[in-house]
């Protein structure tokens, strides 16, 4: 889309802020979500988010995958409302030798909690694995899922 639609696109979307990237593709941030064009990513299922100052690029890494995002300019508003969202996601975060356990919940007020494993490593060791397993039952059950 177009540079100057992005503000009316918001509008009807209910983004709380937009910002356009250098091909035209409008991100906006809503309370439940990240829009990146017509693909909806829910704050909950995204495990982190960095940003490039030198290359002006916002890199997303969801459960399933990366998108890496170049802006042209004007992101500061969206790049406040990416870093709020997804902390607000995280119910906890639990350490274990070789990475953590998280528990997201939706900010859209459903009450589910969606747990990940999140390695230090691309490929874990077995011990990460057994700890990752007896951090997650230790972290349910101190939360009471």
């Amino acid at each position: 889309m177009p540079c100057a639609t992005g503000s009316s696109v918001a509008r009807s979307a209910g983004f709380l802020a937009t910002a356009v990237t250098g091909d035209g593709t409008v991100v906006g941030g809503a309370r439940g979500a990240l829009h990146v064009g017509e693909r909806v990513l829910p704050w909950e299922r995204i495990r982190s988010a960095t940003w490039d100052a030198d290359t002006a690029t916002l890199t997303v890494v969801t459960e399933a995958d990366t998108v890496a995002l170049t802006f042209d300019g004007g992101a500061t508003r969206l790049l406040a409302l990416v870093r709020e969202r997804i902390t607000a996601s995280v119910v906890l975060q639990r350490p274990f030798p070789g990475g953590r356990v998280v528990a997201r919940r939706a900010l859209t007020g459903e009450r589910t909690v969606a747990w990940q494993v999140e390695y230090d490593a691309d490929v874990p060791s077995p011990q990460a694995e057994a700890a990752a397993t007896a951090a997650l039952a230790q972290a349910r059950a101190d939360v009471g899922l």
